[in-house]
């Protein structure tokens, strides 16, 4: 069963279809704000940007830009029929047929990878990259209920410093130092943090806790 569908160029005045699968809103209409900026200024021509209807309704999108060294990263609906698909994809191979190893780049996050479409379409599939992304962001940790701040004449505190090859350690102004203490005796540790919020952590062989315990920031 055939799909009733276009192709058609952007123009000034369709440029929010460009932005129209993009899924945050707000997000859209900052981008969109921006494209008719670049628009006016001269500075983009909308008709490098691909798109794909039905029944009036955007089902995909594409910027073939000028430099042959940048791929092609359609966006797609997941359930875009397949004849429509595979038109989309050969349309964008027939206008980069001047630059054949023009690479074609199915981003998971823009369109459901259909390979068998893309072949249809004429494009010959090279590899599969898979990307790990990593979440870097701190998170606070409750701090552990027996470390607590120390003085350095506290019981069992020389003893830790002596081990740690500090044993004239003076806490400077705004330095706190800290102690992991088990069952009323010091578990042979120290920690010393600095106003600026750069820690120093300094732990003798008998550490049972990362430095991250001593407390949530």
């Amino acid at each position: 069963m055939s799909t009733a569908f276009t192709l058609q160029a952007a123009t000034p005045d369709t440029l929010a279809d460009i932005h129209a699968l993009h899924p945050d809103p707000a997000e859209a209409a900052r981008r969109l704000s921006v494209t008719q900026e670049r628009v006016r200024a001269g500075q983009l021509d909308p008709a490098r940007f691909l798109l794909l209807r039905t029944d009036g309704a955007v089902l995909g999108v594409c910027f073939v830009g000028p430099n042959a060294r940048v791929p092609l990263f359609p966006t797609c609906c997941a359930d875009t029929p397949a004849d429509a698909l595979t038109a989309f994809l050969r349309e964008l191979r027939r206008r980069v047929s001047d630059t054949p190893d023009r690479q074609l780049l199915l981003d998971d996050t823009l369109v459901t990878p259909r390979p068998a479409e893309a072949v249809q379409a004429g494009w010959v599939p090279d590899s599969q990259q898979v990307l790990y992304r990593t979440d870097l962001r701190g998170r606070p940790h409750a701090p552990d209920p027996d470390v607590t701040a120390a003085s350095p004449d506290d019981p069992g505190i020389p003893e830790a410093l002596r081990e740690l090859g500090r044993p004239d350690w003076e806490a400077a102004e705004g330095w706190t130092l800290h102690a992991l203490r088990r069952e009323g005796h010091t578990d042979s540790v120290c920690f010393a943090d600095n106003p600026g919020q750069h820690r120093v952590a300094s732990s003798t062989s008998g550490t049972r806790f990362s430095p991250n315990r001593i407390r949530s920031d």
